[in-house]
């Protein structure tokens, strides 16, 4: 039996922002990714402890079950990179997906 050849689709990005708008800011060399609304703050939260080893996806992962909800996180409070790994120990907010409503910035 012949070994069979895999073939992958190609792709010339692969990117988990490549859907999210996106400015360039001069001043600190770099772009910021993220929606020109912001969520309201009156959303119900529950509060999570940042542990080692979280980062926004993860945490996202593990409250919402999906790893793409980071954005809601770092919206939320107001975390403008997302890259850049959390603090152990710092409290962040978790919204509830069920009541999310918009500020239109």
């Amino acid at each position: 039996m012949a070994n069979a050849v895999k073939n992958y689709k190609q792709y010339d990005y692969i990117s988990r922002y490549e859907s999210f708008p996106y400015y360039y800011d001069p001043v600190n060399n770099r772009y910021y990714y993220g929606i020109t609304s912001s969520l309201n703050t009156d959303t119900s939260y529950s509060l999570y402890e940042v542990k080692a080893g979280d980062s926004y996806d993860s945490i996202a992962l593990d409250y919402y079950g999906c790893a793409l909800f980071y954005w809601v996180i770092c919206d939320y409070n107001e975390i403008f990179d997302s890259l850049e790994p959390p603090t152990i120990g710092t409290k962040i907010k978790l919204p509830a997906l069920n009541n999310i409503r918009f500020v239109q910035k």
